[in-house]
């Protein structure tokens, strides 16, 4: 186009930043370092998941054991308290380890940033497997690269108008 006709209006309308592709701050080789310690992450999360599981299935086991024993005396006040951390253990584990498995999977496709962290604080108060688990899960969280990384995990899995 001539210098006379962009003097005189003539010039196209500038690209509005919408139609420019995402520009990526971090290198390859922080992307694919976090993509490895992602999927670590995400697989102890399932072995973690698996170690409750069995866990949560011998305690539910024992108490239910002591709480309705084969030959005791009839249930007293004191077993109907037995009872209730039983409920509660077999209410609550097996919904722990869904949740874990959850997270192993949001954190292997980079979705579920906020769940991610809050279970990482959760976990931590399971033992010392947990607070490892946990505290290596938010360091990896806190780092700018990830953050993206989620970000761009979310957009990917969005539905788009175009494939109806």
């Amino acid at each position: 186009m001539s210098d006379e006709r962009i003097r005189e209006g003539y010039a196209p309308p500038p690209f509005e930043d919408a139609e420019y592709p995402d520009v990526r701050i971090y290198s390859l080789r922080a992307w694919d370092r976090n993509q490895r310690l992602l999927r670590s992450l995400s697989r102890y999360y399932y072995l973690v998941a698996a170690l409750f599981a069995v866990v949560s299935t011998g305690l539910a086991i024992m108490l239910c054991w002591n709480a309705f024993g084969p030959n005791g005396p009839p249930p007293g006040p004191e077993d109907f308290s037995m009872l209730g951390l039983t409920a509660f253990s077999i209410l609550f584990y097996p919904a722990l380890t869904i949740s874990l498995i959850l997270v192993g999977r949001s954190l292997a496709v980079q979705k579920r940033y906020i769940f991610c962290l809050v279970m990482a604080c959760f976990i931590m108060l399971g033992g010392v497997i947990g607070i490892a688990l946990g505290i290596s899960t938010l360091i990896v969280l806190a780092r700018g690269s990830v953050k993206e990384m989620f970000k761009r995990g979310e957009r990917a899995f969005e539905a788009d108008a175009d494939y109806d």
